[in-house]
């Protein structure tokens, strides 16, 4: 399932040939990863930063987006 739309409400939709992804989360952080050539890519990193939900790329980067 993946994210179709969000621009008046977010819309989730079964799309053939995307790739298969999970969010795992470890301690106080959580990883969106795809599976990607045989390895899980990391795509989005999200953790708390004080009361509020902070996210980046791996290692905290700033994310970036194909």
């Amino acid at each position: 399932m993946w994210v179709a739309h969000w621009k008046h409400g977010l819309t989730l939709e079964w799309v053939a040939g995307r790739p298969r992804y999970e969010v795992v989360g470890s301690g106080e952080e959580l990883v969106f990863r795809v599976w990607l050539d045989g390895q899980w890519v990391p795509l989005l990193v999200a953790g708390r930063s004080g009361g509020r939900l902070a996210s980046g790329g791996p290692g905290g980067e700033p994310a970036a987006y194909a």
